[in-house]
């Protein structure tokens, strides 16, 4: 199970700023078939997650969502599921 970090301040954010201002998001992705597609889901972090997240995806120059999913498959992985 994948799960997408939807944040609805993350657009005031200096990631948005950079992302949008350095071509993130610019290019056109091939479509994947329906059963490949991300499923939406909303996820809730305190303010020093969310802060020590931000930090890391600017630094690696990484959307949120790709970081949780990355995280998360890693976790699943140490977890044997």
């Amino acid at each position: 199970m994948f799960f997408t970090v939807i944040l609805k301040h993350l657009a005031t954010t200096d990631y948005y700023h950079y992302n949008k201002n350095c071509g993130g998001g610019s290019m056109a992705r091939p479509k994947k078939p329906d059963g490949q597609k991300a499923i939406k889901q909303s996820v809730s972090f305190d303010p020093d997650q969310m802060e020590r997240i931000k930090e890391y995806c600017l630094r690696e120059e990484r959307s949120v969502s790709w970081c949780v999913r990355k995280a998360m498959d890693q976790w699943l992985e140490d977890k044997g599921v």
